[in-house]
């Protein structure tokens, strides 16, 4: 497989090793999880169906899911439990609320303590019309270009200014540094989404505090990605 190419087509991907098997993934946007976090909770579904769809959505390699039902007892439930806590938070108890806080918290650090997150913001500002995700597939000179349109726009009294970084121990690049989670995919409005995920599923091992570290490592290695 290309991983390069996921990547570049999915942003983030994730790989684990369940049942002897690796198994590539990407995790649900934020509307996919909220959807099938929903359709759990119903449990009017056959959980192992709507596994089934899950994995079908969310794994990337072909063969594999041609093969699901081959694999050993556990793998499609395994990769699922996964797949669902690194994708969002199913905020079922105040124990997973203080996560989302804290989730919140490193993405608001990482945006206020990173020079290129602020000039996204910053144009986001001055041009409405486009996304964070249109400024970061824009060329450097065209981002600077904008920047500085942006701030005569915004009639700033103090530019944008680029100032020496102060060198951080590991633990404080580890805490201060992360930023936030890949940004999500809201897509188009639901347009009763729920209902079409229900249908198509009638025809048709992690544990939370290692889905929260794999989250802020990945806030991490995206937040140094643009330095």
């Amino acid at each position: 497989m290309d991983l390069s190419a996921l990547k570049k087509e999915h942003r983030t991907i994730f790989c684990t090793q369940i049942g002897g098997y690796q198994v590539i993934f990407r995790p649900l946007t934020w509307r996919e999880h909220d959807t099938y976090s929903t359709i759990f909770g119903m449990g009017l579904i056959s959980p192992s169906k709507l596994e089934n769809q899950v994995f079908r959505e969310v794994v990337l390699d072909k063969a594999l899911i041609n093969e699901m039902n081959q694999t050993p007892p556990g793998l499609v439930p395994g990769v699922v439990s996964v797949v669902m806590r690194l994708s969002g938070n199913l905020l079922r108890d105040e124990g997973e609320m203080n996560r989302l806080n804290s989730d919140i918290g490193l993405m608001r650090s990482g945006l206020e303590n990173n020079i290129f997150e602020q000039m996204i913001l910053l144009i986001c500002r001055a041009f409405p019309r486009y996304t964070p995700r249109d400024i970061e597939d824009l060329d450097f000179p065209e981002v600077i270009r904008l920047v500085v349109l942006a701030e005569k726009i915004l009639g700033l009294e103090e530019p944008i200014e680029i100032k020496p970084k102060q060198e951080k121990s590991f633990t404080d690049s580890l805490f201060n540094d992360a930023r936030e989670a890949d940004r999500v995919d809201l897509g188009p409005p639901p347009n009763d989404r729920l209902s079409n995920v229900l249908q198509n599923i009638k025809e048709g091992d992690g544990s939370d505090r290692e889905a929260a570290m794999a989250r802020h490592l990945e806030m991490i290695r995206r937040m140094r990605s643009r330095r």
